[in-house]
């Protein structure tokens, strides 16, 4: 892969490599098209002995490559490839703006090669490990020799998961997400699955699942999640609970995260089947399930165990951990307790474990009864964060919503504070997949759609990729910002089993102001496609299921039944 386009050259000596300011007066615009011959592979550049220059690269995509450069001469020369996934808007290097601005910017560069040039002729380098960003600066300063660049580019990495399934609306602003997402998913792909390539490149499991189930619904490869879902279980530790990320060579503990690892189980056996996979791992699930029962307290309440009890990248919260999550009962960690256990007592019905449902079952009803007194504001008509009554989220209303245990007065009065109250502390991207679930099991296209608009966003904004989380952003490239993919099929057209294995499907579009919906699902047995038009309350289209495979479709409270192969539909 070539190394995109230059962006800027300047003869400027640097003192910092990790800092680069982009000062336009220094500007050297005769010489672009130089460096422009040598990155398109064209011709070799000579850098005259006693000067330096800075080059800013723009890849105009987001890349995970190793920089190969071939180099004559130049004995004492020294050059210093620095990678960025975005030029700040000054050195303080909080904030970056528009992405696709350079002029008068610096670029920080956290990861550099240094290459040292012993003046032989045909020296290649590359590095033993693979960078990453969308720009690029090329820093060279010569000494008594000239310099000669004879190539440079890149060679691009990451694991080879594609796009297999198509999906397609009446609003251009769903598909311009599209590209952003698959690419911000991509990048996060490589032997595991990793939060972002820029920085930790770990395998934590938070991200891993919403990573998982966009797999799930666009390629039929699931090799990369039953990896995460392995590695994982084998990262156990003596009281039962998972690593937060995995494979590391430091220990650390997320509770939380523990109990979406069980979510990456269920969803597996959802998805995909392998009933034997999933009963070799149901001991670790009920490992992770035994470590949280000695932190239910006298009053049935889970109390926050040791650790890192990351929820969410919240403004309001400190390090991302609810209210009382350091060491109190706090509201969203009882609930995903509980909504855990639900989806732990399936899955041992599913392998035949009558017994140990029973148990999860018994677990679950016990702890939301007192969660729902402990919690309940009755004023409000909310869940509280925490025991005051002080604190409310989103958060909580949506697991709790999830958990399935709400009924009557209660759910109905839940969902309309969730929907209305401004004084709720918000999801972030990560989180907001949680609250895409709950619209739909609410049935709320409209609301979705609002909250959709950071996505929609990403675009004018330069993005290549989805962030980590709102603006400031850390991280451009972060791969649980791609489940909007996973919402386009699974939300919007409705396609999801309904049973273990995906043997039986529901289609439920929740179409919202959108007229048409179409898409083409991949599915363990071939795939699911749909082509819908949408006026009002009335739906008209095709569906087609794969052989063995049957289901329901519903739309505005009608209902069909589904056949394999194709089919009209009209209601």
């Amino acid at each position: 892969r070539q190394m995109g386009r230059v962006r800027f050259v300047s003869a400027k000596a640097w003192e910092d490599p990790q800092t680069i300011a982009v000062d336009a007066a220094a500007a050297l615009p005769a010489e672009v098209a130089h460096w422009q011959a040598l990155v398109d592979g064209a011709q070799p550049l000579e850098i005259p002995a006693h000067s330096h220059r800075q080059v800013i690269l723009d890849l105009e995509a987001y890349v995970c490559a190793y920089p190969q450069v071939q180099l004559s001469g130049g004995r004492g020369s020294r050059i210093v490839i620095g990678w960025a996934e975005a030029l700040h808007l000054d050195a303080a290097g909080r904030e970056k703006g528009q992405r696709d601005g350079v002029e008068g910017r610096t670029l920080i560069a956290l990861c550099q090669d240094v290459i040292l040039a012993d003046g032989g002729a045909q020296r290649p380098y590359e590095p033993l490990w693979w960078r990453s960003g969308r720009y690029i600066a090329l820093l060279i300063a010569t000494g008594e020799e000239p310099l000669t660049l004879e190539r440079v580019g890149l060679l691009e990495t990451r694991y080879p998961l594609a796009m297999e399934s198509r999906f397609a609306s009446s609003d251009a602003r769903l598909d311009a997400i599209t590209p952003i997402a698959l690419r911000g998913l991509q990048m996060c792909a490589h032997e595991t699955y990793m939060d972002c390539p820029y920085y930790e490149q770990l395998m934590y499991v938070g991200d891993t699942r919403l990573e998982a189930l966009t797999t799930y619904a666009i390629s039929p490869d699931d090799r990369l999640p039953r990896k995460a879902i392995t590695l994982y279980g084998l990262s156990r530790l003596p009281n039962g609970l998972i690593q937060a990320r995995y494979p590391s060579r430091d220990i650390q503990v997320i509770p939380p995260f523990a109990l979406w690892w069980v979510g990456m189980v269920y969803d597996y056996a959802l998805w995909r089947g392998d009933r034997a996979f999933v009963a070799e791992l149901l001991p670790g699930v009920r490992a992770v399930l035994d470590g949280f029962l000695p932190h239910i307290n006298a009053e049935t309440l889970l109390q926050a165990q040791a650790g890192w009890n990351f929820t969410d990248w919240t403004n309001e919260w400190r390090l991302g951990v609810p209210p009382d999550g350091f060491s109190g009962c706090s509201g969203p960690l009882n609930w995903h307790l509980i909504y855990t256990l639900g989806l732990a007592a399936q899955l041992e019905a599913w392998v035949g474990e009558e017994l140990s449902a029973q148990r999860w079952q018994q677990w679950r009803s016990k702890l939301a009864a007192t969660a729902k007194a402990a919690f309940w504001h009755e004023e409000r008509g909310l869940f509280a964060d925490n025991l005051a009554h002080t604190e409310f989220s989103e958060h909580t209303q949506c697991l709790a919503l999830l958990s399935g245990l709400l009924h009557g007065e209660q759910r109905e009065r839940t969902a309309q504070g969730l929907l209305s109250d401004p004084a709720l502390t918000r999801t972030t991207i990560y989180f907001t997949h949680y609250l895409f679930e709950t619209y739909r099991v609410l049935e709320q296209p409209a609301a979705l759609f609002e909250r959709m608009g950071l996505w929609f966003d990403l675009a004018a904004q330069g993005f290549k990729t989805t962030p980590e989380q709102p603006e400031p952003a850390r991280s451009d490239c972060h791969g649980w910002g791609a489940h909007p993919l996973y919402h386009f099929f699974a939300t919007l057209l409705g396609i999801r089993p309904t049973t273990f294995g995906f043997e039986q499907i529901e289609i439920a579009p929740m179409p919202g102001h959108l007229t048409h919906l179409s898409g083409e699902m991949v599915h363990p047995r071939g795939r699911i496609s749909a082509d819908l038009h949408f006026d009002g309350a009335h739906v008209r289209g095709t569906v087609a299921l794969p052989d063995g495979v049957q289901g329901t479709f519903r739309y505005a409270g009608q209902r069909v039944d589904l056949e394999a192969g194709a089919q009209s539909i009209e209601l």
